[in-house]
C-alpha cells in the first residue's frame, strides 16, 4: 500500500490517509516499515514476509511519502531507520524482526537475513532526502 504514495494513482487526501496509517505504531514498529500490522491476523514478528522489517521497502515508502510532499511522515520513518542502522553498526540487514521499539531495546536480526544487503543500504537515498528536506 505504501508504494502507492507518489505515483499520482491516489488523489492527495488519499495519499495523507495512507501516510497516517503507515506512521501509526501498528506499521511503524520504531526501527521501521512492518510488511504487516502489528493487529492482523497472521501477524508474528520473525515471519519472512507477515511482520518482519525490510529496510529497503520503508525507503521506497519514505521516497513516495517525499513525492507526495509528507515530509513529516517520511521524517519519522527516516528517524527509525537511522536508529535501525546505528544497532546494526551501519550494516543494514536484508529483513530483521518486526518488534517494536517497546518490545525490544534494538532491532532483532533475522536469522537468515543477509546482512550488509545492498538494497537496503540503498534506504540510505530517501532517508537523507527525508532528513535534509526544508521543514
Amino acid at each position: 500500500m505504501g508504494q502507492l504514495l507518489g505515483t499520482s494513482l491516489l488523489s492527495a487526501e488519499e495519499e495523507a490517509a495512507v501516510a497516517r496509517l503507515l506512521v501509526d505504531e501498528r506499521f511503524a514498529s520504531g526501527w521501521g516499515l512492518r510488511t504487516m500490522a502489528s493487529d492482523e491476523g497472521g501477524y508474528w514478528q520473525l515471519s519472512y514476509h507477515c511482520g518482519s522489517v525490510w529496510p529497503h521497502d520503508t525507503g521506497v515508502v519514505i521516497e513516495g511519502m517525499l513525492r507526495a510532499g509528507l515530509t513529516a511522515e517520511a521524517r519519522t520513518l527516516s528517524a527509525q531507520l537511522v536508529r535501525t542502522a546505528d544497532a546494526f553498526d551501519g550494516r543494514l540487514p536484508e529483513l530483521f524482526a518486526g518488534f517494536g521499539a517497546d518490545e525490544a531495546a534494538t532491532p532483532v536480526a533475522y536469522p537468515a537475513s543477509c546482512r550488509p544487503q545492498a538494497w537496503s543500504a540503498a534506504a540510505v537515498v530517501p532517508v537523507h532526502r527525508a532528513l535534509a528536506a526544508p521543514r
